[in-house]
């Protein structure tokens, strides 16, 4: 009888030590997975994903504290830090572009029609105010002398398009 009784109790200790153990992990991948509505405001964002690194580099650090058995969990959090390390950086790359776009009066996406943006895009070229849309390209003297004399006849014809340094 006391075999019965010393067998229930195991196996009832089993499971409950299970089941806690999938509770832990539970969580772990509850925190890993990222949510699926992002926040519209990047900054707003930024720091949403700031604030979950930080609660995940806490994580690790308490997990890190006793490693043993717990490998799969430490190489699970590290790879969302750099997920989400790499989710940052693109974040701010998108801030910074949407602060220079302001700070050079250059137009969101999408609001423009073509012809505006031609337009605009002509107006912000540095040598051509004219409405033409010509870039000139450089040679240099050594690059004009090593081309044929058709090329170097048709280059020196179009003086718009073609400057020569030396």
């Amino acid at each position: 009888m006391n075999l019965n009784l010393l067998n229930t109790a195991f196996m009832l200790l089993w499971v409950v030590v299970g089941h806690s153990q999938n509770n832990n992990n539970s969580s772990i991948k509850q925190e890993s997975i990222t949510e699926v509505f992002e926040k519209e405001d990047t900054k707003e964002e930024i720091d949403r994903l700031k604030f979950k690194k930080d609660r995940l580099e806490y994580r690790l650090a308490e997990v890190k504290k006793s490693p043993v058995g717990r490998e799969y969990e430490i190489s699970q959090i590290e790879g969302t830090i750099n997920y989400i390390d790499h989710k940052i950086k693109e974040k701010e790359n998108i801030l910074k572009s949407e602060i220079y776009a302001q700070e050079f009066n250059i137009p969101e996406k999408g609001s423009l029609s073509d012809e505006e943006y031609r337009k605009k895009k002509m107006e912000n070229l540095p040598d051509n105010k004219s409405g033409n849309m010509t870039i000139k390209t450089t040679l240099t003297q050594e690059e004009f002398d090593r081309l044929p004399k058709d090329r170097q006849e048709k280059i020196l014809s179009m003086p718009e398009r073609y400057t020569i340094s030396k």
